[in-house]
């Protein structure tokens, strides 16, 4: 993991110099948590390697099965804690949830890209594909915990966290679908162009 910590610093020090000179708090917002997606990318990497190592799996295998849990709680955390300690708006918790998600796909393709992943078309379309679905899932938790916490939800914080474990675990298995699709030679482009199709509707406004 020394390459992937390396290639993790050299992407956030900037990030963090304009962190720091940028006084736009919406701007600022957008770079931390980059950051924070990626230092949870970097997080569920060494958890993906420990993960498959213990449990004998094969790659494809973690893909479907460990990864998506590891990858989706790591990616709820920072956003869990930015709302319950900031108390966001909405606007402001789903640009914080995508900014998550994209920084957290960009160190993850970064990896596969020294892995040997070469196929210039291939990292393009695997690069737009990743990046939204990272997105998507985290922002699908987040828009789930500001709904459930507002005044005219009238249900119990137990029946809200349960329901929270749900949006998650529905965030797990788009996920999981998505690693299957990908990671099978005849629906790979399908699962690829799925992501970047709810992208192009969700941004059409249709």
């Amino acid at each position: 993991m020394g390459l992937e910590l390396n290639i993790l610093l050299c992407i956030a020090a900037p990030l963090l110099v304009m962190f720091y000179i940028v006084s736009d708090k919406s701007v600022r917002r957008v770079l931390l948590f980059l950051i924070l997606g990626m230092v949870a990318g970097y997080a569920a990497g060494f958890g993906n390697s420990v993960t498959t190592q213990i449990a004998g799996l094969t790659s494809v295998e973690a893909a479907l099965y460990t990864a998506p849990v590891i990858e989706e709680c790591l990616k709820a955390l920072p956003i869990i804690i930015y709302f319950l300690i900031f108390k966001p708006d909405f606007k402001q918790l789903l640009a914080a949830a995508i900014s998550c998600g994209a920084g957290f796909a960009t160190l993850e393709n970064v990896t596969y890209l020294i892995n040997g992943m070469s196929d210039s078309a291939g990292i393009l379309l695997r690069g737009f594909s990743t990046g939204v679905m990272h997105a998507m899932t985290v922002s699908l938790f987040a828009a789930f915990l500001w709904y459930v916490t507002q005044n005219e939800v009238k249900r119990s914080w137990f029946i809200r966290i349960m329901c929270g474990f749900g949006i998650l675990a529905s965030g797990i298995t788009l996920h999981g679908c998505y690693n299957l699709l990908v990671n099978s030679s005849a629906y790979a482009v399908i699962g690829y162009l799925i992501p970047i199709a709810i992208a192009v509707v969700y941004g059409a406004g249709l």
